[in-house]
């Protein structure tokens, strides 16, 4: 691969202080857009293009089915979902409608403007697309089409429209930790919290039913599921059919006979192999953010001075 030159780096030697490059990409992306059609285009499309190719950052998105979308913006469908922006009537800033097969966000699309932006100053893409990905997740919870999850519901009542079975909390731990960016800080403990004290659209604790214990089980297999690299989708499935909580050994039986054997298979044979193997995929995905904040800056100086 050509080696880059390194944009940012030039822009320090040139006496711009780092406190104020911040302003000073977020004005240069603001007058290609409006001024330089085509090369905002091209400094978008190459920069999700080589993120793409030279970091992991976009695979959770691309596995969800929301690559196009993030490449040719955002409207009333993604990831082959209905999604209806700009909702003031949704109780948090966003939630999946089981029966509707529909997800509901009060922010406004994102533009490409906000996406480029974000990348150049966080190395993220903007926390409302993160939050679509987030609930998207949540549609792998349920196996059924729509009319077949309305019928359900009228059979079974609150009990299935709430969806409390084996393996929500997992797929939360899922959902929270593909569009967590800053992995080194979120322990944990911290996600424990998080989960004992989040509330659903009826202001309820759907978490924290499931008492510590099994949370912080759960947390520790999905990050173990994280580290082994599986394709998002295969780590729902797995989630999904967990096996019943056994309250002696204090584990999902089936979740952990496929921990155990990802870690046969990957010759992980010791508590300090698997700490090691977690914390490699955690330096990964910080390696991913800075790479794609400098891709993304990189990009966008040199659409600005061709």
């Amino acid at each position: 691969m050509e080696k880059q030159p390194n944009l940012i780096d030039t822009l320090r030697r040139l006496g711009i202080p780092s406190t104020e490059l911040p302003g000073f990409i977020t004005q240069i992306i603001s007058s290609l857009h409006q001024e330089q059609e085509k090369r905002f285009a091209t400094a978008y499309i190459t920069t999700l293009s080589r993120i793409q190719k030279e970091t992991s950052a976009l695979k959770p998105f691309q596995e969800l089915g929301m690559l196009d979308d993030l490449y040719f913006g955002f409207d009333g469908l993604v990831g082959n979902t209905k999604v209806v922006w700009n909702n003031p009537e949704v109780a948090s800033d966003g939630q999946f409608d089981v029966v509707t097969d529909t997800i509901s966000s009060r922010h406004q699309p994102p533009t490409k403007v906000e996406i480029l932006t974000s990348l150049a100053l966080l190395g993220t893409v903007p926390a409302h697309v993160d939050l679509v990905a987030h609930e998207l997740l949540h549609k792998h919870e349920w196996p059924y089409s729509a009319a077949r999850r309305l019928q359900m519901i009228a059979l079974n009542g609150p009990i299935f429209e709430n969806h409390f079975f084996p393996g929500r909390e997992l797929m939360e731990v899922i959902a929270y930790r593909l569009t967590d960016h800053e992995p080194h800080e979120s322990t944990p403990d911290r996600l424990l919290n998080h989960l004992l004290t989040a509330t659903d659209s009826q202001g309820r604790r759907p978490y924290a039913q499931f008492g510590s214990d099994r949370l912080l089980y759960s947390i520790h297999a999905i990050d173990t599921l994280l580290a082994f690299n599986l394709n998002t989708i295969a780590i729902c499935r797995i989630a999904l059919q967990p096996g019943g909580w056994d309250c002696q050994s204090h584990r999902y039986p089936q979740l952990a006979r496929a921990v155990n054997n990802l870690s046969r298979i990957n010759h992980i044979t010791s508590p300090e192999d698997l700490a090691a193997l977690k914390s490699a995929y955690v330096l990964k995905r910080l390696q991913d953010t800075h790479a794609s904040q400098r891709i993304a800056v990189n990009e966008i100086i040199r659409a600005a001075i061709a």
